[in-house]
């Protein structure tokens, strides 16, 4: 009995440590998905917001925002148009979010990030919304929002 014990004893403590490693090893990869993914919107966004650039925003898609894009590709021009009405950038803000790993049989690992953006513009503020995915290490954008109280400007009425 007192063998059997030990065994289990041992057992569990094996189960312990793996699962100390398994937190240990995602929480450091996590911290260097974050800031590479941080790094990415802070280099990425400037570009597509400083001229309204939808070629930009369109070299940087993933497959699955270029998928959508092409479904409705005069409502993605429509966007930019009103994006546009902004003007041009005077600030952008301090990059908020972060990253996440999810595991699935359909996808296997998916690596997403999330992040959002404070930006002023010539004529008015603006939130900008965006999601990550990485594949082949490479960060793309998944998805791309902006809203902004001008926007709202003329549907009052």
């Amino acid at each position: 009995m007192k063998t059997i014990l030990s065994i289990i004893g041992i057992l569990f403590l094996v189960l312990i440590v793996v699962v100390a490693s398994f937190i240990g090893y995602a929480a450091y990869q996590g911290a260097g998905l974050d800031k590479a993914s941080k790094i990415y919107v802070e280099n990425n966004v400037p570009l597509i917001i400083s001229t309204w650039s939808k070629d930009e925003l369109l070299n940087h898609s993933s497959p699955q925002l270029l998928r959508k894009i092409n479904e409705d590709p005069e409502r993605f021009s429509q966007l930019f148009e009103l994006y546009s009405k902004l003007g041009k950038i005077r600030s952008f803000g301090n990059v908020e979010g972060d990253s996440n790993i999810s595991y699935s049989s359909e996808n296997g690992k998916v690596t997403t990030a999330g992040y959002m953006v404070t930006a002023i513009f010539e004529n008015g503020d603006a939130q900008i919304s965006v999601k990550l995915i990485q594949l082949s290490d490479q960060w793309q954008f998944l998805s791309f929002y902006v809203d902004s109280p001008l926007f709202l400007q003329g549907k009052e009425s």
